[in-house]
């Protein structure tokens, strides 16, 4: 995945336990190339989306994210971390 890179959520958001507790994991579709890929959340990722969407995964569905990678320090070692950012639908307003 590339920076600025917009993803499609094709399934339902759901809860996976392991090694670091409880994390959301995606199923996603890259818009630039087609490639599909299962995607595991990290927590500012996962908020972002309750905040913008719902608690509830399964409305996640059909939704967009867009890729920023970010250089960081994990466990001592210099990495390139994923983060989503919602895209947000635009509001319709009837105009009278």
């Amino acid at each position: 995945m590339e920076n600025d890179d917009v993803l499609t959520i094709i399934a339902p958001a759901y809860v996976s336990v392991g090694d670091y507790g409880e994390r959301t994991v995606v199923d996603v579709v890259n818009k630039r190339d087609g490639n599909c890929y299962r995607w595991t959340l990290n927590g500012t990722t996962s908020d972002r989306c309750r905040e913008a969407w719902s608690e509830d995964g399964s409305l996640w569905q059909n939704k967009l994210l867009k890729v920023q990678k970010s250089k960081q320090i994990i466990r001592g070692e210099s990495r390139e971390v994923l983060y989503g950012v919602p895209v947000r639908e635009p509001k319709l307003v009837q105009l009278e």
